[in-house]
């Protein structure tokens, strides 16, 4: 099994998430951090999003069903289980983001993904994100809808009505 994506996450082990906003904005602007590890970081650092823990077995994504919930994951494993003989199942560790792109869409996962090892993320619920994106402005809706269609590879067909 390969790793289809995965971040270190050690480099953020030393600043503790109680740390003050001063202490992470320091961290933020001393470390030589790639754009990857920069976005890891603010999601991994935010108070905003809510924590969750969930154990080995713990299905993240459904294939056929639409998200409710989208994950960014900190720590741990996950297994994307193939979907016809001709896939190979893929690890997914801390950086991946599950079933954001397809429940902002309004679309079925095509993938089942499954924790391997307790998997600690970042959970974002679909529908507080889908408030959060319609108080935008057009621009940034249009960002929105240009990022979701490079995601989704083409499978966004119908625009949802509060990204127009």
């Amino acid at each position: 099994m390969t790793h289809q994506f995965s971040l270190d996450p050690s480099r953020f082990e030393e600043l503790s998430l109680v740390s003050g906003s001063t202490d992470r904005l320091e961290f933020f602007n001393d470390e030589r951090l790639s754009g990857q590890q920069r976005l890891f970081f603010q999601v991994w650092a935010s108070q905003v999003l809510q924590l969750g823990v969930l154990g080995a077995g713990h299905t993240l994504t459904q294939a056929g069903e639409i998200p409710l919930y989208g994950y960014v994951m900190t720590s741990g494993e996950a297994r994307r289980l193939p979907v016809s003989e001709n896939s190979q199942e893929l690890l997914l560790g801390p950086g991946s983001v599950l079933g954001l792109a397809e429940g902002l869409a309004g679309i079925p996962s095509l993938y089942t993904v499954e924790a391997i090892s307790t998997v600690h993320c970042k959970v974002i619920p679909i529908n507080e994100a889908v408030a959060d994106i319609q108080r935008l402005n057009s621009s940034m809706k249009g960002i929105c809808r240009f990022t979701l269609g490079r995601i989704l590879n083409g499978r966004m067909e119908n625009i949802p009505a509060w990204l127009q």
